[in-house]
């Protein structure tokens, strides 16, 4: 039986990693030192995050009574889940949105939009890893 705590760290680490990724990612095409193609690496990690958030929110729903010391703490650590994974989700719809408009009318909007969301889903991440320790600690 899978556990909570083990699956919540490979989505809590793509968080950190992606938007490193993402800058080299650009650079690099940009730079043309590798094809365009590329992007689809990091569409396969987005889809890799957003099951692993899945996975993540299904297990600690099951050990959700292994904290039933601290209900509001829960709670926010869940809304903290979910706002995550609906982060991810947009960030997974605009990684291929932003390589199709590329170069057109309104990219940098796309472009900006992809990168405060990178940001965004940061500080989710950390506030969540820190709600989620105090529910352990």
């Amino acid at each position: 039986m899978i556990h909570h705590p083990a699956t919540v760290h490979i989505p809590l680490a793509l968080a950190v990693l992606f938007p490193l990724f993402h800058i080299v990612l650009i650079a690099v095409v940009k730079w043309k030192l590798m094809p365009k193609q590329i992007w689809f690496m990091q569409w396969g990690l987005a889809a890799i995050q957003l099951v692993t958030c899945a996975l993540a929110f299904i297990t600690g729903r099951k050990d959700m009574t292994l904290s039933a010391a601290a209900p509001e703490l829960l709670h926010r650590h869940q809304e903290l889940a979910i706002q995550f994974t609906i982060a991810w989700a947009v960030i997974a719809i605009l990684l291929p949105v932003s390589y199709h408009v590329r170069g057109r009318t309104g990219s940098t909007v796309v472009q900006a939009a992809l990168l405060i969301l990178l940001v965004v889903q940061l500080v989710l991440a950390v506030r969540l890893g820190v709600v989620g320790g105090e529910l352990v600690y």
